[in-house]
This record gives C-alpha cells, structure tokens and sequence, in this order.
C-alpha cells in the first residue's frame, strides 16, 4: 500500500472516529440536564437546543430533589418559550414522567415556577431546588447506535492501519538518535499521563460538586498523554510514519481542535455549563489537538527553512 493512500485513510478514518465520539458526547450532554436554581429565582426556563433534532416525539423523566415547603411547577412547551405547554405538572421531591410528547422536532423550552406549600410563608436564604432532567426519543437512540457503530467500524481497519504503519516505518529503518527520541516521548507521556490520573482522581474526590465519570477522566487522561508523546516525538523527527508528510495531518488536528472548541462553546452558550461535564473534556481536546497543529506546523515552517538554508550553502 502506497504511503500516501495509507496516511489518506488514517487521517479520514481517525476523523470518522472522532466527530462520532463528539457528537455521542454533545447528545449525552443534551440528554441528561442538572439545574440547582435558588428559590429567589421563582421563574426559570431552560431552553433545550438539541443540535440533531429528537424526531416527532420525546419524553422526560425529571426529579425534583429541594425543600418540602416548596411546590415546582413544571411547563414544557415547543417552538417558544410563550407558547402554550404541551405538558404541566406539580410536585415536591418527586419524579416526574411526562411520557411521550409531540415535539415535531421543535426547540423544547421547560420553565420551573416555585410556590410555598399551603402553611409556609418564609422563604429562607441560600434554599436551592435540584432539578434533574432526562430525555427519551427513540429517534435519539436511533442516531446514537449509528454513531456508535460507526465510530467501531472505522476504528477496526484504523488500528489495523496504525499497526501497519508503525511495522512499515521500523522496516524502512529508524536511526538510534530517533529510536532513543520515540523512548523518551514514551516515557515523558507516561508520566504525564500518570500525572493528569491522580489529579484529576483527586479533583474528583475532592470537589464534590465537579465528580468526573470513568469515561470523562479516560479521555482527558489519554488526550493529555496522547499530545505529550507527539509533541516530544515530533520535535526529535521520530513521530511514527509522518516525518515527511506533518502538515496534512497538522491540518487535520487544527480541524478536530477548532470543532471541539466550537462545540464546547455552543454548549457553554445554551447553559449546559454546569449541567454536563462534557464542555470540559471538550475544551481539553481541543487545547491537546490545537498544540499538536501548532507545534507540526512551526516545525515544519522550521524544516523548510532549514533545507532552503543548506541549499543555499550548498
């Protein structure tokens, strides 16, 4: 297989993988919704902007976790916020199931008014009321386990490739100073890696508002590592199978960067903040891939005024 088909399909089977992990990650974020609203916020209203529509119907499961002299009303309208509901109900401490519900692939708005339960008249400072929603479509479900097994089906043939390519590149022959640079990017990812594992184990533990799941903490982690390693191995020419090809592959993970920016920025903009972690894995892949861009592109930019410099003295 010729080098550049087989770089060609490494950089679009990795960004298959890759726009299908984040778009996994945007619809879990969408899906599941915490709000702590303080009860001098009597109205509340959450928009949920879905970036794939939910189909013609969807359902929502919402607890209301605050104080007992509390009533929350819940609407739940489309297409407006001044629209009329859809669906109405009131509760204390409780869950409440909406059941399916005609959206016809509408912005969704749910709005929260707060009462005080017949005897109270005292609204105490600092109360908050914890609202948790989730939703379900069968259209969302559907769009998930398409994403999903497509994210496994390009990654099969990517590790193949990846494998293959790093066999290649040893036959073709690295010298001693690039195997001793690719050792070294091992070792300063580990540690690195290792490092990024126990902060954020503590952070977690810790910061008992900010818990990071087992999947949020693993691709942090990896995508610390991940860019360590390439950067330290790139900058010594000992990057598996790029050396002479940096600047597509630069390219391509200035794109991936940039999307994930611009999703956590969405995100952050709809009020997701706070609400799902995944704003923050976001914007740490997109640092990761964003200094791995840059750091190929200067070294390229140096690599070719490098060799127009030894052409000249030549």
């Amino acid at each position: 297989m010729k080098k550049k088909i087989r770089i060609a399909m490494i950089v679009i089977l990795s960004a298959i993988v890759w726009l299908s992990i984040v778009l996994m990650v945007v619809i879990k974020g969408n899906e599941y919704i915490e709000q702590n609203i303080p009860i001098d916020h009597i109205h509340r209203t959450i928009c949920i902007d879905y970036i794939i529509p939910v189909g013609k119907e969807c359902g929502f499961s919402i607890d209301i976790d605050g104080p007992e002299k509390y009533v929350s009303n819940i609407n739940i309208s489309t297409g407006s916020m001044d629209a009329e509901p859809i669906f109405t109900a009131s509760g204390t401490n409780t869950t409440i199931n909406t059941g399916k519900l005609v959206v016809n692939d509408q912005d969704i708005y749910i709005s929260f008014d707060h009462d005080l339960d017949d005897g109270d008249t005292i609204i105490d400072e600092g109360e908050q009321i914890k609202y948790t929603v989730n939703m379900y479509s069968d259209n969302y479900q559907l769009i998930k386990r398409i994403l999903c097994g497509l994210a496994v089906i390009a990654a099969l043939p990517l590790i193949a490739l990846v494998i293959y390519s790093i066999n290649k590149n040893y036959e073709n022959g690295y010298d001693e100073r690039q195997l001793k640079a690719q050792g070294v990017a091992y070792m300063n990812a580990f540690f690195v890696t290792l490092f990024t594992a126990i902060v954020l184990g503590m952070v977690s533990m810790i910061m008992d508002d900010l818990p990071l799941t087992i999947y949020e903490s693993s691709l942090i982690t990896f995508m610390i590592g991940f860019a360590t390693f390439v950067i330290s191995a790139d900058v010594k020419d000992a990057y598996f199978g790029f050396r002479k090809k940096r600047l597509p592959l630069a390219i391509v993970f200035g794109i991936v960067g940039i999307i994930s920016l611009i999703v956590a920025v969405i995100g952050f903009a709809n009020g997701l903040a706070g609400r799902s972690k995944y704003i923050s894995v976001m914007v740490v892949d997109a640092v990761c891939f964003i200094a791995v861009s840059t750091e190929m592109i200067i070294k390229t930019i140096r690599d070719k005024k490098k060799e127009a410099l030894e052409d000249e003295e030549s």
